[in-house]
């Protein structure tokens, strides 16, 4: 009776454990489902062209706009005084458009821009784009580049892991553009800027699973299993696969480096998960 009793108190804890992790990783939602065809590879080879040439120079142009923006002709009209002083009045608008408004949309960009750069390499194949209903809300995207192969692999599968940043780069780039154009708004344009800046940042972070990761281990050469990209722990621990990779000159060095890396990170991922939780709640607090 007693064991029995005990197992049932195990498995609710199990399961209160899973629902408190798939509500702060979030439950995915499947909003649409896609199929991979010769013409959608094709589109998806041109927006992404057109993503990795244009990121660059319109953030470059946004930020000399900003630093120059008494050069700039500045667009007003009632409409935007109208949208200035409801920010200002109304609590719940100004949450939505100073941060889930431009968080959802640099979200929603980061990983169309990922699907792209993996539909757009031969064998890359996108299944699903679906929303992510949690602590966090957001949007992911299920793709396979598993597949690409042949000459320029490595490099394609690397683009395929920073295409979500040069989409938040472009984003914050047209924010900025935006700030100086439209001078009555600009406060809320450099916001939406620095936060895509941040997601840009954040996901070039080494934490396990995120495009900084994943980007480097490609870079690198380190091993990859079943999507596990790094065994960092092993490499930290073990004084003859550090040797090996002695061996190799830099490059063993760097992977060495970037193994302790992704330990030290992979330990700061729950002060991450507490900081969006007090973030979150901030905003709550606001309403």
């Amino acid at each position: 009776m007693v064991r029995q009793l005990s197992l049932r108190i195990s498995r609710i804890g199990e399961v209160v454990i899973y629902l408190i992790y798939a509500f702060i990783t979030g439950i995915p939602i499947t909003l649409v489902t896609t199929k991979n065809s010769r013409k959608k590879r094709i589109f998806s080879e041109m927006m992404n062209m057109l993503l990795m040439v244009m990121f660059i120079p319109v953030f470059v142009a946004g930020a000399y706009m900003i630093l120059n923006v008494e050069v700039i002709y500045h667009v007003d009209s009632a409409v935007i005084a109208f949208i200035d002083d409801l920010l200002y009045e109304n609590t719940v608008f100004y949450v939505a458009v100073m941060w889930i408004i431009p968080i959802l949309l640099g979200v929603f960009l980061h990983e169309l821009a990922h699907a792209n750069a993996c539909r757009a390499c031969k064998g890359g194949r996108v299944y699903e784009y679906g929303f992510l209903m949690g602590l966090i809300p957001g949007f992911y995207t299920a793709i396979d580049e598993s597949g690409i192969s042949g000459p320029g692999a490595r490099f394609k599968k690397i683009q395929v892991m920073l295409a979500g940043v040069e989409a938040n780069i472009l984003f914050a780039g047209i924010s900025l553009i935006l700030s100086c154009l439209i001078f009555n708004l600009n406060e809320i344009f450099i916001h939406w800027a620095d936060i895509n800046i941040t997601l840009c940042l954040f996901n070039l972070l080494f934490f396990d699973k995120l495009d900084g990761q994943r980007a480097i281990a490609l870079i690198l050469g380190l091993d990859v299993l079943n999507d596990d990209f790094i065994r960092a722990k092993n490499v930290v621990r073990s004084r003859r696969m550090k040797k090996e990779l002695l061996k190799k000159g830099p490059v063993g060095l760097m992977k060495i480096i970037a193994c302790y890396a992704f330990e030290v990170f992979s330990f700061m991922y729950p002060l991450v998960i507490i900081m969006n939780i007090l973030i979150i709640g901030g905003l709550f607090i606001c309403f």
